[in-house]
């Protein structure tokens, strides 16, 4: 999942980032550490 994220997360439309950030709350959910790595990683 990450890896398509990966790919949509810098998408010019905003409605696609938006689901990229939700889907990023549904993963910490059961993954904090990895969603922040995750977010680590792309700031």
């Amino acid at each position: 999942m990450l890896e398509l994220l990966e790919l949509l997360k810098d998408d010019p439309v905003p409605y696609v980032r938006r689901s990229v950030a939700n889907n990023l709350n549904d993963i910490a959910k059961d993954n904090p550490a990895l969603t922040i790595a995750t977010c680590r990683r792309w700031a």
